[in-house]
């Protein structure tokens, strides 16, 4: 049996895509992919009205170009809704921006890998107890290192993703500070390379984010 939260710890890193053209994500996939990103998540944006739909149609061109070579996953998710419509439309995982039960509870419902966002000792231990599998610090870079040192002192029995604000230079830090996993957006898929069609170079960053998370471990 496919053991998803293994899968991602194995990883280390989740490559974001948000607000991207939908018609260069299956490209920007695809150079991901040779990056060795293993980890794809692709966001709702809550102010379109057909996001569900949206959604959908990237993930069936994503799947289309890279197969199974990439775990496709849904971000900011919201709603109970709009869990159901992401793993209609193929999603593995769903990850959220904040802790919300029902949200948590409809993903388990669907055996969805689920990392909801948390700031504070509470939310985390609310999220984790709800049924998270690894719980996303958001937005960790303004929580600090030792921000992260310290909760993860009494609630070290809970896995962490650390999102906003991450970049190849403080991915190191993520890990020594006790994050297990990684994820953005900007650093690994600038906006002007996917403007300018420069996916050879968003392989580069991808290959980039890896190293650091390699070098991550090694402080661990």
């Amino acid at each position: 049996m496919r053991n998803m939260l293994n899968e991602l710890l194995d990883a280390g890193f989740v490559a974001i895509a948000r607000g991207l053209p939908e018609n260069k994500l299956a490209d920007v996939a695809q150079a991901l992919c040779e990056g060795g990103v293993r980890f794809f998540e692709v966001t709702f944006d809550q102010r379109r009205e057909d996001a569900q739909a949206l959604l959908a149609r990237s993930l069936h061109a994503i799947y289309s170009r890279v197969g199974d070579r990439m775990v496709l996953g849904a971000g900011t998710v919201m709603t109970a809704g709009q869990v159901k419509a992401a793993h209609d439309a193929g999603a593995s995982y769903i990850v959220s921006p904040n802790t919300d039960v029902p949200v948590i509870e409809a993903a388990k419902k669907l055996g969805m890998l689920v990392s909801p966002g948390a700031f504070t000792p509470s939310e985390a231990a609310l999220a984790y107890a709800a049924g998270a599998d690894i719980v996303k610090l958001f937005p960790a870079a303004s929580m600090g290192f030792d921000y992260i040192r310290y909760l993860r002192g009494p609630l070290n029995y809970i896995p962490f993703m650390a999102t906003g604000g991450v970049t190849p230079e403080n991915i190191p830090e993520f890990f020594a500070a006790g994050v297990q996993v990684v994820g953005t957006c900007p650093t690994v898929i600038p906006a002007r390379d996917v403007e300018r069609e420069n996916y050879s170079h968003i392989t580069q960053l991808a290959r980039i984010h890896m190293e650091a998370v390699r070098k991550g471990r090694q402080l661990v």
